[in-house]
């Protein structure tokens, strides 16, 4: 599974930010506590990944890799039988 970092750094360049600063600057937050995101060191508040996510135009579930339930139900059904067997 991609790491919140990762996939924020990803969906960053993807969305045509080449330089972490200049979102940091369009955040209204300091370079250094975006790189921690990045980095993996630190997240934001929620205020801040809901304005993160609009300005990247990625849905909160998508950008933190919130597995459905679909997926989650099945991940643990995998577990249940590798317990039993």
């Amino acid at each position: 599974m991609t790491t919140f970092g990762a996939k924020l750094k990803e969906v960053r360049t993807q969305s045509g930010y080449t330089h972490a600063s200049r979102l940091a600057a369009d955040l209204g937050i300091s370079p250094a506590t975006y790189r921690h995101w990045e980095r993996g060191t630190a997240l934001p508040d929620v205020a801040t990944l809901a304005m993160l996510c609009s300005v990247l135009n990625i849905s909160p579930n998508d950008l933190l890799a919130v597995p459905s339930v679909t997926t989650a139900k099945a991940q643990s059904a995998r577990h249940r039988r590798h317990k039993v067997a």
